[in-house]
């Protein structure tokens, strides 16, 4: 009788441990779907409501620091167990899925060459980066660098080459920071971006944001998008879907590097 009474009190405990950072209501909903999505198309401000109360998600929901607000916010929570990612690995049994690998994964710019995402424009999936790897800098971005993957990514800085299916070739820069129970990402475009021949963003007008919580037998994943796009006859309604669909490319990529 005690020791179910022990088991069942502390079991509550570790429930409530892996609902710390949520709201009651958004977990319940979490659970339920696997995924919650929030798009906002304004100019005259936005209010994000899915944020986990965590020191990196609160700082990923934070990173827009133009004067101007965005005219697009793409907020995003997905819940998918461990289990899961075990068994969509090509070896189950070996396979890792611990916060270490999560920091490797979202560390290995390279292995985003060929991602894949859903063109609205083609209404199919294409392949969003056709060029991925890690550079020095802006100006020295044409020679490759090795992906860094040795120790902690807690206050990594570092650029990247990405080469886009709607967007062209850019650089970025990415923030990474890590503890034991959250891994963070933090991208912003370094140069402008063109869409069918048209700039369409300028520097710094592109943040894309990554948190990943340990959250037991799964993980939670905070993921956030701001864009600051201009006004571009007939393309407008296309540059925002490209530009949000590629939240659900970054988190299929991320899901299957296991």
């Amino acid at each position: 009788m005690f020791t179910g009474l022990f088991f069942l009190f502390f079991g509550q405990i570790f429930c409530q441990e892996q609902n710390n950072f949520l709201k009651d209501e958004i977990y319940a909903e979490l659970k339920e779907k696997g995924s919650i999505k929030h798009l906002i198309q304004s100019k005259d401000g936005f209010e994000l409501s899915l944020t986990p109360d965590t020191e990196f998600c609160k700082r990923a929901a934070n990173t827009w620091n133009l004067s101007e607000n965005p005219n697009l916010v793409s907020e995003n929570l997905f819940l998918i167990s461990k289990e899961e990612l075990k068994e969509k690995s090509s070896n189950p049994e070996n396979a890792e899925v611990s916060m270490d690998k999560v920091s490797k994964i979202v560390r290995s710019i390279s292995k985003m060459k060929g991602m894949q995402y859903f063109s609205n424009g083609a209404q199919r999936w294409e392949t969003l980066y056709h060029q991925a790897y890690v550079c020095k800098s802006v100006k020295e971005k044409n020679e490759p660098l090795p992906d860094v993957l040795e120790g902690s990514a807690d206050g990594l800085k570092i650029f990247a080459f990405l080469e886009d299916n709607s967007f062209g070739k850019s650089v970025y820069s990415l923030e990474y920071a890590q503890t034991e129970q959250e891994i963070g990402f933090f991208l912003t475009n370094a140069e402008s971006w063109t869409y069918a021949f048209v700039k369409a963003l300028n520097p710094e007008n592109v943040k894309i944001n990554m948190v990943v919580i340990d959250n037991g037998d799964s993980f939670i994943v905070y993921m956030v998008l701001f864009a600051k796009h201009k006004k571009v006859p007939l393309l407008g309604e296309r540059i925002q879907k490209s530009l949000a669909n590629r939240i659900d490319a970054i988190y299929n990529w991320f899901t299957l590097q296991f």
